[in-house]
């Protein structure tokens, strides 16, 4: 497990729109157990194997916090219907009665689900259950951008290569009329193949 919130924020605003912060992409381990369901019984493993009830919110069962910010918490949560690990974020509970954040939450989900590429994350669902709004998106199983640089044995082509896909991920986004600011490298998720996600 990262000891930090491994949360990418990103600013985007449309053009002549307000403008949406905290795009999450949360960042686990690779070394997490795969929410594939051997058994037949449409939960993983480790859902099992706890012996607890964990909390859930709709069709989704929360199994860790993966990072929190000013906005929201993102969890790493497992999806019954469709029997795969997510990303949820929440808007953080002191703020739910916040409408305007609200807005710029479900505005966030539509701007990113309106960029579709290799290095930018996938929006899977936006919801609401017993007003809690939610975002479910891609779970990134891999490290941050950071980490992964600052490994050694990495050569400058290597990480010059992870920094042109960032670039691919940013022209994406500007494609679908997006801005991204202030992208850091704790914003950028490499997952078990070497594919960079904003």
């Amino acid at each position: 497990m990262l000891d930090a919130a491994s949360l990418a924020k990103t600013e985007v605003s449309a053009p002549g729109g307000p403008e949406l912060s905290s795009l999450a992409t949360a960042v686990n381990p690779p070394s997490s157990p795969s929410p594939a369901s051997p058994d037949g019984t449409g939960e993983p493993p480790s859902l099992k194997s706890h012996g607890e009830q964990l909390p859930t919110l709709g069709r989704y069962v929360l199994l860790r916090t993966l990072g929190e910010g000013g906005m929201g918490v993102v969890y790493a949560a497992y999806d019954k219907e469709l029997d795969r690990k997510v990303a949820l974020k929440l808007i953080h509970p002191s703020r739910q009665g916040d409408s305007q954040l609200r807005l710029r939450i479900l505005r966030e989900a539509q701007a990113l689900a309106r960029v579709s590429a290799p290095n930018v994350v996938q929006v899977y669902q936006v919801g609401e259950v017993d007003n809690q709004l939610f975002i479910a998106m891609e779970f990134v199983n891999g490290t941050t951008l950071t980490k992964w640089q600052s490994e050694p044995g990495r050569s400058w082509q290597d990480i010059l290569r992870m920094y042109l896909a960032v670039g691919e991920g940013v022209l994406a986004a500007h494609q679908a009329e997006l801005v991204h600011r202030d992208f850091k490298p704790d914003e950028g998720a490499i997952d078990g193949e070497q594919v960079l996600k904003l």
